[in-house]
């Protein structure tokens, strides 16, 4: 089974976006109680989810670049541009260690909007 790329921050950012007013709109317009106290937990789980998610990122690109650094520090790697290079790859990781951050909300913000729609063309059916 082949694995799915990881997408891009934005394109998290822009799906989650779309997705969260849908989410608070039929959660709020519908006075289920169990349905708010489930948005809290929700919540809290992606929450704690997600802040493991930065702290374990942050720590292996901090090692990565302490790992990197002493490479870069005679005068001749800096004329040929390795420090930038070293940058930019950090830089990428940084993109993408945010991107698995909103993954816990993304993930679920999807998956509340499709149940959440689901439910309310069932109940239009009745």
């Amino acid at each position: 089974m082949r694995r799915r790329p990881r997408p891009f921050l934005a394109q998290r950012l822009f799906e989650l976006a779309w997705s969260s007013p849908q989410v608070i709109a039929h959660r709020l317009s519908g006075a289920d109680g169990a349905e708010q106290s489930r948005m809290v937990m929700e919540k809290v789980a992606a929450g704690i989810e997600s802040w493991n998610a930065v702290a374990t990122y942050a720590f292996a690109l901090q090692r990565s670049l302490w790992r990197d650094l002493p490479r870069y520090r005679t005068w001749n790697s800096y004329f040929t541009g390795a420090p930038l290079l070293a940058w930019m790859n950090f830089m990428r990781g940084a993109e993408r260690g945010l991107s698995d951050a909103t993954a816990p909300f993304h993930r679920r913000a999807g998956a509340n909007a499709r149940r959440l729609a689901s439910a309310s063309r069932r109940r239009r059916k009745a």
